[in-house]
Parts: C-alpha cells; sequence; structure tokens
C-alpha cells in the first residue's frame, strides 16, 4: 500500500515552504531533501508499528522495545508522537484497560498490579495517579480478592501459612484482616 506518491511528495514540499512553523502535520525530518524512498520508509515504518499497536493495546515503552533495534531512533519517535496524536498510543488509557481485564479475570493485590503495569514500561508516577483517582474502586476489588483467595485456600493451608501466602502476594495486614473478619 503506497501512501506518499510523487504528486504529493511536490505538494508536501510546497506546503512545507509555506507553513514551515505547522510541524504539527509534517513529517519531523522532512526536509527540501527528502525523496519519495525516504517518505516510503517511512510510511512502511509507520505501518508496521500501527499495525503492532492495533492488534493488542500496546504501552510506549513495548512499543520502543519491540522496534527500537530495527526502526531508527529519531523516526520511531516520530512515530511514536504521531501515534499518540490520534490516540493509539496513550499510556493512561493503557493502564485504566489492563486494570479493568484484571479486575474482570483475576485475583491480583494492588502491589500486583502496580508490579504487572511497571513490567510493561508504564511510568510509576502515571500508575500512582490512576491508582490515587480510583482508591475506593481498587481497595474494594482488593478486599474481595483476598476473599476470594482465602475460601479457595482456607481448607487447604492453616491460617498462618495463609495469611504469609497473602502477604507474598502484595496483600496489606489491614485488607488481609478485614477480609478474615467478614468472612467468619
Amino acid at each position: 500500500m503506497k501512501i506518499v506518491d510523487d504528486e504529493m511528495l511536490q505538494k508536501l514540499k510546497k506546503d512545507s515552504k509555506i507553513k514551515s512553523d505547522d510541524a504539527e502535520n509534517t513529517i519531523p525530518f522532512f526536509s527540501e531533501d527528502t525523496n519519495i524512498e525516504e517518505l516510503e520508509q517511512y510510511d512502511k515504518f509507520k505501518s508496521r508499528v500501527l499495525k503492532f499497536a492495533l492488534y493488542k493495546k500496546r504501552s510506549e515503552a513495548e512499543i520502543k522495545t519491540k522496534f527500537g533495534k530495527e526502526i531508527p531512533e529519531e523516526t520511531l519517535e516520530s512515530i511514536i508522537l504521531d501515534l499518540k496524536k490520534y490516540n493509539y498510543i496513550d499510556d493512561t488509557n493503557y493502564i485504566k484497560r489492563a486494570i479493568n481485564e484484571f479486575i474482570a479475570l483475576k485475583t491480583l493485590s494492588k502491589y500486583e498490579i502496580k508490579n504487572k503495569l511497571l513490567s510493561k514500561g508504564i511510568k510509576s508516577d502515571l500508575i500512582d495517579e490512576y491508582f490515587q483517582n480510583n482508591q475506593e474502586e481498587l481497595d474494594n476489588y482488593e478486599l474481595n480478592s483476598c476473599k476470594k483467595l482465602i475460601k479457595k485456600n482456607i481448607n487447604s493451608k492453616d491460617e498462618k501459612k495463609l495469611i504469609d501466602y497473602l502477604f507474598r502476594k502484595g496483600y496489606s495486614q489491614e485488607i488481609i484482616k478485614l477480609a478474615i473478619e467478614t468472612i467468619e
């Protein structure tokens, strides 16, 4: 699929002369000397990154890890900025979607959720901000997850081993105590 043809290249060159301050609508490293092959290469890279991002929501760090060695850094940064502009890459949205998925499918502590997001390259301050804004919902989820784990393992482990297991999973003493009290 060829997105840039000779006519479009001429128009881009003409537009870049007229609107040199409109950097938002041009390829950042585009200049008078840019040839059609360079634009086609950029388009090819952008298509690959977009396909990767659309297959499954990805964090910015995942994209950098995947394509960092095969796409020049300047080009990759430009592509990421472009995809962010159109919300194909949005780490805040990624956090929200991932946490909703965890809530629906898993029994995790907030500590485990944070570690999973950190392993995907999400910045800690974005995670902390989300946790702060959704404190009540996450606390309820964590309490319910703890209750599920207690109910699941109550017969197979003595109480001390069960509490140690929950501590290792990242549940706080307060949550464990509250979960045990509400079950009994």
